[in-house]
């Protein structure tokens, strides 16, 4: 794929340039360090106020605990729905009920590394390429307020926003050793000039995993460079390299898991799924007189191999082999300027996304009749959205915008591929557009109402039994209130109206063999977070402060059509509760946390709702304490009461005879470690 990486020097160069162009017309060095162009929490918070509709903020400075899975990562965040698949970090999330019956890898989010895109072409992705230690903070726009950053689909855009030399000078170590033989350790170090910014950070981590054939290992390694061209122009390069190699330890049965929870269902049998990315960036941001913009490039290979061996008299048998290898090339450019136009301020924004990859796929295949799998896929997506906000008075304003996208997706099959699949040559396209409206009480209050229309194109995994996309229309109403000084937070109600949902129906009573159809569905549900200063509240003395915080989702999806109509979406549970008490040392030298996962219905897996698993609370306990102005030492428990739970369930397993569909939550887990900074 060399001529990716050419358009990718092309294009960085052409980015440079007009940074230098626009140096030129300030000074040339600078005496004092330039502001972050390009991400800050205080940016962020400031666009969140600006939108009518579900976003919030996660700061990896608020965590507490050891933030190894992406779903400790989403705990309080009280839009994104984040479950362990107990696969190598796998992560079943979803926004709203966005991608929620694939059954594996994830889709229905627009995720974005920086502010770039980090979706593959074809709209699926994998959350497990990120290091937690890395991330600086993360944002979720949920449904329409996705749309500005190339979310036309249901759930909207997560941004993972990566830590930098501005965000976090200085260096840092960590080693943690806990259950299960799990350890990780890791190395950070970031700094500046009065023109750079660097950083640097990689982590390893391995465990065997609390179930039998669920070990894993992963390097990981966050580097970026950046230059100031002024005080408003920054280039910044980086570098994701992320690789992680895990087991498969299979879905139980109902009597596999009463009777023993950490066994594996692939007794015999090694299934391993391994991933390794690279992905190289740049982003060049700029500033105008009323207005800012970011364009940015990046290439992305991902090489994925699934592999199934068993054991033989001498030497293992390899059934089965899925290899493919992707190399993607992104562009975006984001932009928003100030103006005035019929006597009023406006603001408007833009974003554009262009993606392009090819897939090659080999190996042998064990699924259907055995054979050879080689073939490639191309996929292609551009994505234009503009918006405008007409603010009316200083505390009324109006939010419209529309929006296209068309997806080319294209698979050649060169071999006599056993799999089924089909060749196709496919293009979708189709519009979004948001009408919304934004009332400002003051500065720490405001009413917001939105509608919106989404757009989605199908992955390969389910592109080849679809005839159409999935489109929806969503209402929301909501509100972000901080009324006194020691509470704050937010409240959404949403409904949407899904079109052609991608959604998995057996072909035949008894076959255990599913496509991928479309039918039309209803998402509703509440979206609530808060926070309390319990210190302030109760006007408390000492040095102890105290906090409290709370995240609620309502998840009401149900199918409009067919054999399963008004009855449930599986997958998701219908209420997830999660809550934290903090308290810890004015002075910084201590801090302990409990927090509570209540998921009171538990999950449904198929779409007939005749296979369900039971509610469950999850318990866990942290602290901290800073042994001197470098080191600090931390412990918890996660899961403190050892419960017994059902984390995800397979999407609808075949219900003919005993069904394996339960995948088990991890036990009691201890852990201890300590980090120096210097």
């Amino acid at each position: 794929m060399k001529s990716f990486h050419y358009v990718l020097a092309s294009v960085s160069a052409l980015s440079l340039l007009h940074a230098e162009e626009t140096q030129t017309l300030e000074a040339s060095t600078l005496t004092a360090q330039s502001p972050d162009l390009l991400e800050s929490i205080a940016k962020s918070e400031e666009q969140i106020a600006s939108l009518p509709g579900g976003a919030t903020i996660t700061d990896s400075a608020d965590w507490t605990g050891s933030i190894v899975k992406p779903e400790e990562i989403f705990q309080l965040d009280p839009g994104v729905y984040a479950r362990s698949s107990g696969t190598a970090n796998d992560t079943r999330l979803s926004v709203r009920g966005s991608g929620i019956q694939r059954r594996y890898g994830s889709r229905g989010i627009s995720l974005l590394v920086d502010g770039m895109p980090a979706n593959h072409a074809d709209g699926s992705y994998y959350f497990r390429i990120f290091d937690p230690l890395s991330i600086s903070y993360v944002e979720s726009y949920r449904g329409a307020n996705g749309l500005a950053y190339g979310g036309s689909q249901l759930g909207g855009a997560i941004n993972v926003v990566q830590k930098n030399g501005l965000s976090h000078p200085g260096g840092q170590l960590l080693a943690e050793y806990g259950s299960y033989d799990s350890y990780r350790t890791a190395f950070q170090y970031g700094g500046s000039n009065e023109k750079w910014d660097w950083f640097a950070g990689y982590t390893y981590a391995e465990s065997d995993g609390y179930r039998a054939h669920s070990s894993w290992a992963s390097h990981q390694l966050n580097t970026s460079l950046g230059y100031h061209w002024s005080e408003s122009a920054l280039t910044r390069i980086s570098l994701l390299f992320s690789d992680s190699d895990g087991l498969l330890t299979g879905s139980l049965t109902e009597d596999q898991y009463d009777d023993d929870p950490q066994q594996s269902s692939n007794a015999g049998t090694d299934l391993d799924r391994d991933l390794s990315t690279i992905r190289i960036g740049q982003r060049t941001a700029w500033e105008t007189a009323n207005g800012a913009w970011q364009f940015s490039t990046n290439y992305q290979y991902l090489d994925f191999d699934h592999l199934t061996t068993t054991k033989g008299l001498f030497f293992p048998k390899f059934d089965n082999l899925i290899d493919y290898d992707t190399d993607e090339l992104s562009l975006n450019l984001r932009g928003r300027q100030s103006y005035s136009a019929l006597g009023l301020k406006h603001t408007f924004r833009s974003n554009f996304d262009f993606i392009y990859g090819v897939n090659e796929l080999g190996g042998s295949s064990a699924f259907g009749a055995a054979g050879i799998v080689d073939r490639k896929e191309t996929s292609r997506n551009l994505n234009v959205y503009l918006e405008n906000t007409s603010h009316l008075t200083e505390q009324h304003n109006l939010i419209y915008g529309l929006g296209y996208v068309d997806s080319y997706r294209k698979r050649e099959i060169r071999s006599a591929d056993s799999t089924g699949l089909t060749r196709f040559d496919d293009s979708q396209n189709g519009f979004t557009w948001r009408a919304g409206y934004l009332y400002e009480l003051d500065e720490k209050n405001q009413y917001f109402a939105n509608i919106s229309q989404s757009f989605e194109s199908a992955p390969f995994s389910e592109l080849g039994n679809i005839a159409n996309p999935q489109e929806a229309i969503t209402y929301e109403i909501g509100t972000r209130l901080a009324p006194t000084n020691w509470l704050s937070g937010e409240l959404t109600l949403y409904y949407s109206e899904v079109n052609e949902e991608f959604v998995y129906e057996e072909t035949g009573p008894g076959t255990n063999v599913y496509n991928v159809t479309n039918a039309d569905t209803t998402h509703q549900g509440i979206e609530l977070a808060a926070h309390a200063n319990l210190t302030e509240a109760f006007k408390l003395a000492g040095n102890t402060s105290y906090s409290f915080d709370l995240a609620y989702q309502l998840n009401d999806f149900t199918f409009d059509e067919g054999p399963a109509k008004g009855k449930d979406i599986p997958v998701v549970s219908k209420h997830v509760i999660s809550s934290r008490i903090t308290a810890g040392d004015s002075d910084g030298r201590w801090k302990a946390a409990l927090s509570v996962d209540w998921l009171p219905d538990g999950l449904v897996a198929d779409n007939n709702n005749t296979l369900s698993t039971p509610g469950y609370a999850l318990w866990d306990l942290f602290g901290e304490y800073q042994v001197t102005e470098n080191l600090s030492i931390y412990a918890g428990v996660d899961n403190l009461l050892d419960k017994k739970y059902v984390s995800t369930v397979t999407v609808n397993p075949d219900t003919s005879g005993t069904p394996a569909y339960i995948n088990p939550g991890d036990g009691r887990t201890a852990y201890i470690g300590a980090k120096l900074v210097f």
